[in-house]
């Protein structure tokens, strides 16, 4: 789960600069640190059809509370942009096909 954590840094990566950014994968990460300690863990195998979807949902939720931080500090005018430049950054860019 931590490499989904360090996924979600990777997504964000403009927001580096921020003091309330790290403030926030701080407090994510001390939030994961606990339950990993406060949950029953089964020292069995568990397939990866069975962590791959709880691992995503821990990634989209990483991501929507970031989101929704940057929407409140920023404003969601900034929200709203980076998505623009996003878009405008990867069709300047191209896209390859396979």
């Amino acid at each position: 789960m931590s490499g989904m954590l360090g996924f979600a840094l990777v997504v964000k990566r403009r927001l580096w600069r921020r003091v309330w950014f790290w403030i926030a994968i701080a407090a994510i990460a001390a939030l994961q640190i606990w339950l990993v300690l406060i949950i029953p863990w089964t020292d069995r195998w568990v397939p990866a059809v069975v962590t791959i979807p709880i691992a995503t949902a821990y990634l989209i939720g990483i991501i929507a509370i970031l989101s929704v931080l940057e929407s409140f500090f920023d404003g969601p005018e900034a929200a709203a942009m980076a998505a623009a430049d996003a878009v405008a950054n990867t069709r300047r860019r191209g896209t390859r096909r396979l």
